[in-house]
């Protein structure tokens, strides 16, 4: 069935046009089942629309981790406006790329160290996690699996990472596109539903495995090899087994005709990469 569109709500329209944001405001459309959240993106502010309880759960979630990460100083756009139900949301919007190049790492990096020596935050929401709900588990297991993604290897990696004891505040999808860079150099930080307590350095290998550029990689594994003890190289080659084939997961865990080829082929390498590395610590 297909979703009906959202609406702009009244009261996020006045405030973007308080903001004198309001021309050239338009909805952002994605490839894709329907989303929980519809957007809305100007040259000044980004509008996020919830559809349903979901979409107010992820909005809720995002305000938090926005008022969170201001507190501990972590760059994130500000937050300009959210409703009290959580059915909408404004924020500033940063123009800026994916994170990439020797600078922008370094600070992704500090960003990420910065994270973890924060306090977790207390929310009355739960944070989302890496497992799809058991309405849609099975087919995007089928779908993983017909696509070639090694279930018995990614079973057990998942396995050891669940037993690791270490754990550390975390932004938990430190995605290269969740962290924005401008200039080349300062980093801003998006995307904040998985925010909690993760295994110590989720969020530094997170974004080492989705760094595209092999030279941005090796400045950030060599970050987080420079930092932990030899008696933690265990625990960073279980959390790379996991977070490699993860990865992979949850780039073929779509349909087909929604898949980005060029991610699905980044994903695979780094399951070969995860692989080599890992070995090396073990």
């Amino acid at each position: 069935m297909t979703a009906q569109p959202v609406t702009l709500p009244p009261a996020a329209a006045e405030l973007v046009d308080e903001l004198g944001a309001l021309p050239g405001l338009a909805p952002v459309r994605k490839p894709g089942p329907a989303r929980p959240v519809q957007r809305w993106s100007g040259d000044a502010v980004v509008v996020d629309v919830a559809v349903g309880d979901e979409g107010r759960r992820l909005i809720r979630l995002e305000a938090d981790g926005r008022r969170w990460a201001t507190t501990h100083g972590v760059p994130t756009p500000p937050l300009l406006g959210v409703a009290d139900d959580a059915s909408w949301l404004v924020t500033r919007r940063v123009r800026g790329t994916s994170c990439r190049g020797e600078r922008a790492v370094r600070a992704a990096m500090t960003v990420a160290d910065a994270i973890a020596r924060a306090p977790a935050p207390v929310s009355p929401v739960a944070a989302t996690v890496w497992r799809g709900t058991r309405a849609t588990l099975a087919q995007r297991a089928a779908r993983s699996v017909a696509a070639g993604l090694p279930v018995h290897a990614y079973r057990r990696a998942r396995a050891a990472v669940a037993e690791l004891d270490e754990h550390a505040t975390a932004h938990g999808d430190l995605y290269r596109r969740n962290v924005i860079t401008t200039d080349g150099a300062r980093v801003w930080v998006i995307d904040w539903e998985f925010l909690g307590s993760h295994p110590r350095w989720t969020d530094h290998l997170r974004l080492w495995s989705t760094l595209t550029d092999p030279v941005d990689r090796e400045i950030a594994l060599g970050h987080v090899l420079t930092s932990v003890s030899r008696s933690d190289q265990e625990h960073v080659a279980v959390l790379i087994r996991y977070l490699t084939l993860r990865l992979l997961a949850e780039n073929l865990a779509a349909a087909r005709r929604w898949r980005n080829a060029d991610d699905v082929e980044h994903a695979r390498r780094m399951v070969a990469e995860g692989e080599a590395v890992a070995r090396q610590l073990t």
